[in-house]
């Protein structure tokens, strides 16, 4: 924000009077949405069932994560109705990535 004022505006500070930051309020909300989620628990049955019990379990993706390229989301998509800051080995179900060689790197990518 201020490096957008200084282009129309000559200034040191801005005064503290113009900053409004309400940290208690987003503490708040933080706190209020952590408590009416549970802990991710250790069992995918669990979870399957919880999510279940929420009406969202088909809206999700599968669990457990078959596919590389649906981690992201489907994390994304857990952390809403869980807290958890790590996700737990039986959320995963993925084949080994490929083994890559030197053959696979284009040509023009090396440096000689």
């Amino acid at each position: 924000m201020a490096r957008m004022l200084r282009e129309e505006y000559y200034f040191w500070r801005i005064p503290e009077a113009w900053i409004d930051i309400r940290e208690e309020c987003q503490k708040v909300k933080v706190e209020d949405e952590e408590e009416t989620k549970p802990e991710l628990t250790e069992l995918l049955e669990e979870v399957k069932k919880h999510l279940e019990e929420l009406e969202v379990y088909r809206k999700l993706a599968e669990l457990p994560i078959t596919n590389q390229n649906k981690i992201k989301n489907t994390i994304a998509q857990l952390h809403k109705f869980f807290i958890f800051k790590k996700a737990l080995d039986f959320v995963f179900d993925l084949l080994p990535l490929l083994k890559m060689t030197w053959n696979d790197i284009p040509e023009k990518l090396l440096l000689y």
